[in-house]
């Protein structure tokens, strides 16, 4: 493989932990972003599988068996996957700001909730 790919390769990858971890992306695109890329993974490594391969050398001169790849990379997109379609709490309130504004309106008037 070029070196210019495996650079570019390791830019990406790095790029995609720094946005998967950042508290400046929603949930939701950290869900999605992380759900592309694992199955994008996945894809690759069962590939290789297929090709005869018994490790993808995704860790350098660490061999680990493809089945352990691609159950991990699987079970990844899967929980990714799953999150897309999980409401945060962020996005509840986002959604239903009189709801806040209610009880603010019935601490303020001093009445039991």
């Amino acid at each position: 493989m070029p070196e210019w790919l495996v650079a570019l390769a390791c830019g990406f990858e790095l790029a995609a932990a720094v946005v998967i971890i950042s508290p400046m992306v929603s949930s939701k695109t950290k869900a999605v972003f992380g759900c592309g890329i694992y199955g994008a993974l996945f894809c690759v490594a069962s590939f290789k599988a297929i090709s005869g391969d018994f490790s993808c050398h995704c860790f350098g001169v660490q061999e680990l068996p493809i089945w352990v790849i691609i159950a991990f990379d699987l079970a990844a997109s899967i929980t990714f996957g799953f999150l897309i379609f999980v409401e945060s709490r962020e996005e509840r309130i986002a959604i239903r700001p009189e709801t806040a504004v209610n009880m603010v309106s019935i601490i303020a008037q001093g009445q039991r909730i």
